[in-house]
């Protein structure tokens, strides 16, 4: 088979890269398809924005300090995976088994995680801000001075879990589950509590 000159195959690999920034772009269903992954030197997917990853298994993949924006994790195994410091917002986690995974002051803004099990996660000073968390069980999941303003958490099962000094304003809590919940000096303003009550000052 007939090999491209390095000039032609670069132009190739460019038009390629072009195209999938189109679709994007247009909103295309194969967007997610069409971006790449690029990978550090170690496997670690560093920059995989908008990525159709549901469903996989991603126990032995490491993100941390990864570009996920608008990645699709519905469904995906990620227990235990390190996500430090890494921008998953508006990254969908929906269902997806992140128990004891590692979220330290990762930016989740706008991401959907309804009814994922994020049980003993840490998810300290992690911005959840306009998170959707509904029914998703947070039990024993250390969310110590994370950011929830206008987060979704009706439904969800916070038993045990550290909510230390984490910012609950705007919040909605409705139906939620808090029993043995650590809420010390958590902010509370126009907050929803379990049983439907708003207050500014504590569930």
């Amino acid at each position: 088979m007939r090999r491209l000159p390095p000039l032609a195959l670069a132009l190739s690999l460019s038009v390629a890269a072009a195209a999938a920034l189109s679709l994007a772009a247009l909103g295309s269903p194969l967007a997610a398809q069409a971006l790449p992954c690029k990978f550090a030197p170690k496997g670690e997917w560093t920059f995989c924005p908008k990525a159709n990853l549901a469903g996989r298994d991603l126990t032995t993949r490491d993100f941390g300090g990864a570009y996920v924006r608008g990645a699709n994790f519905t469904g995906a195994k990620l227990a235990g995976v390190n996500f430090y410091n890494a921008n998953a917002s508006l990254a969908n986690f929906s269902k997806a088994d992140a128990s004891g995974a590692y979220f330290f002051t990762a930016n989740l803004t706008g991401a959907v995680l309804a009814a994922a099990n994020l049980s003993g996660a840490n998810l300290s000073g992690v911005n959840l801000t306009s998170t959707d968390l509904s029914g998703a069980n947070l039990t024993g999941t250390n969310l110590e001075a994370a950011e929830l303003p206008r987060a979704n958490l009706t439904g969800a099962d916070l038993s045990g879990a550290n909510l230390t000094g984490a910012n609950l304003a705007g919040a909605n809590l409705t139906g939620a589950v808090l029993t043995g919940a650590k809420l010390v000096r958590a902010k509370f303003k126009a907050t929803t509590c379990p049983g439907g009550k708003v207050t500014s000052t504590r569930c």
